[in-house]
């Protein structure tokens, strides 16, 4: 029996660019045997339950998620657990086409699930399911854009939505893009393309002056009180929020200093935090760049207190994790970045991809976010963290991200 369990997701984005799904990924550990599941119909009820549930939590209600089943848990019908509205069944690569195949993908359709085909590479012999697929995830690992487009092009003539999957490229993007694909999944997307030459606008240098300074452990009171009567737009939100439903002060708050005083210091650093990151999402962003970066910086927070990582006097796990994708945040590349920030030579040595002390918690993070769970468990060794702590703060950091996007999409 299954007492533990890791469940990973990986997002999918549509022809815009914009999150339309998320592959679910069940998992036992971190460790090299992660996937092997001795008891495959409990492995499912925990994902459909607990996994699924928590994968789920906090994310908008029109975010689809992917969940590959086996053969014989198709045919155990272990799919209907889970609700037609927002749920994509995934058909391994491995299954052959069989009458009693058919036979359940009707049923299903009829329950109105969508259904993909996954790891496609151009087997006709599917061809016979193709009436009851909705979407053929093709397989571009280890394979050239042209080849790729090949395979779309031969099964162009099905009703079916094609999902590249294994993208890692600005090139291949916007080439399976123009050949009509739907949707895409990959590597390009946790980091995209950052524009040379760009520079820092003069509100966001300010923006990250003040991150830096509210990841101090002593918060300098009276620079973020300067900082954000400095601000028009945070001032009036400032006041906005002190004087909502969720205090109800008996008296009109029109102060700053006596907002951010009744706030106290976490608070205050919370919601600024909240306001400074959705503020700095450049127009070209995608927002879930914005919430793979909270997700990050929230992991290395977690890890840092589990590892009793002694961080240098004033600079933050937090801050590291958030920097590191502040690039792919801004549009800036890092350089510019670091030249605004007086910020230590290991940071800015890591955030660099130099080695740093604060190296393998960024690969380590790196590693989760790519599903990579070999290489995950070898850093966790490194850094001395059991593999259940790391997969635990992995979850506590997707749940605190989802909050927190929810709370800026309402901003």
């Amino acid at each position: 029996m299954l007492n533990n369990f890791f469940v990973a997701r990986q997002p999918i984005f549509d022809h815009y660019g914009k999150l339309w799904a998320f592959e679910l990924l069940f998992r036992t550990g971190l460790s090299e045997n992660a996937a092997v599941i001795d008891d495959p119909d409990a492995a499912t009820v925990l994902v459909a339950s607990g996994g699924f549930l928590r994968a789920t939590s906090g994310i908008p209600e029109n975010v689809r998620i992917f969940i590959n089943f086996t053969e014989e848990l198709i045919f155990q019908r272990f799919p209907l657990a889970l609700p037609p509205q927002n749920t994509v069944i995934e058909i391994l690569e491995n299954i052959p086409v069989t009458p009693k195949l058919v036979e359940r993908l009707r049923e299903l359709k009829a329950e109105g699930y969508i259904i993909a085909l996954d790891d496609f590479v151009g087997d006709p012999g599917y061809k016979d399911i193709f009436p009851y697929i909705d979407i053929i995830k093709l397989d571009c690992l280890g394979r050239t854009t042209d080849e790729v487009i090949d395979i779309k092009n031969r099964f162009s003539g099905t009703r079916c939505k094609f999902l590249a999957e294994k993208v890692d490229s600005e090139a291949a993007f916007t080439a399976f893009r123009e050949q009509g694909i739907s949707f895409f999944q990959g590597y390009y997307f946790a980091k995209p393309q950052i524009l040379s030459g760009k520079g820092l606008t003069s509100s966001s240098a300010i923006r990250l002056k003040l991150a830096a300074e509210i990841e101090k452990n002593v918060l300098d009171t009276d620079a973020i009180l300067a900082a954000v009567q400095s601000d028009v737009s945070l001032s009036y939100r400032l006041l906005q929020y002190i004087n909502s439903s969720a205090f109800s002060f008996r008296e009109k708050i029109t102060s700053i200093r006596q907002a951010l005083t009744l706030l106290g210091v976490m608070k205050t650093k919370y919601w600024l935090r909240l306001m400074l990151y959705s503020d700095m999402l450049s127009t070209n962003s995608n927002p879930e760049v914005l919430r793979m970066a909270l997700q990050r910086a929230h992991f290395l927070d977690a890890l840092g207190v589990a590892s009793k990582f002694a961080a240098p006097k004033n600079e933050s796990m937090f801050l590291v994790g958030m920097l590191s994708l502040l690039e792919a945040i801004l549009g800036v590349p890092m350089a510019t970045i670091l030249k605004e920030l007086p910020l230590s030579a290991d940071i800015k040595a890591s955030l660099r991809g130099e080695r740093g002390i604060y190296s393998d918690y960024i690969a380590l993070a790196v590693a989760m976010e790519h599903l990579d769970f070999d290489r995950a468990n070898r850093l966790a060794k490194v850094l001395h963290i059991p593999e259940n702590v790391v997969s635990e703060s992995f979850e506590l950091a997707i749940g605190i991200s989802d909050t927190m996007m929810n709370q800026i999409s309402g901003v």
